[in-house]
């Protein structure tokens, strides 16, 4: 059963929107002068679905699943070697097997110690496994894992 999927980003979304306002700066450079500020609105409206972080520059996620007693870390993500901010290109992601990555879960342990588990060896991922290069996008996760109801959910 799966507990969580936490997306992994290209990149951070402040690096996406600075390489994309360069862009936007490089291309608009190029217009006549007297149309180069009605020449920007078209541009940044024309693209405004591209520019767009949160869905565009998903290229992987860490699936936080449970089995047989052991909560269990899986990566599914793209084995591509460049990432362009501005692309058509899909990103085939793949499992890359993290066998090593789980915690078993004992009848005392309380909903708690197992929240602190599961930051722990999130945390543990994004550090020691993760390319540096990416961007695991946490921190909402974190702040609702709190009202995550683990042992009732596992326990179905």
């Amino acid at each position: 059963m799966i507990i969580l999927e936490i997306p992994i980003y290209s990149m951070k979304e402040n690096d996406f929107d600075k390489k994309w306002e360069k862009h936007i700066n490089k291309i608009v450079k190029q217009a006549n002068r007297e149309n180069r500020e009605e020449f920007e609105k078209y541009y940044r409206n024309f693209y405004i679905v591209e520019r767009q972080w949160k869905y565009n520059q998903i290229i992987g996620f860490l699936v936080v699943y449970y089995e047989q007693g052991t909560i269990w870390f899986d990566e599914y993500c793209t084995m591509d070697k460049k990432i362009r901010v501005k692309s058509y290109k899909k990103h085939f992601m793949q499992n890359l097997n993290l066998g090593g990555y789980h915690f078993w879960i004992s009848k005392e342990m309380t909903n708690e110690d197992i929240r602190r588990e599961l930051i722990y060896w999130i945390d543990s991922f994004e550090k020691e496994v993760m390319n540096k290069k990416y961007f695991l996008d946490k921190d909402k996760y974190f702040n609702n894992i709190k009202y995550l109801d683990i042992k009732k959910m596992i326990n179905k």
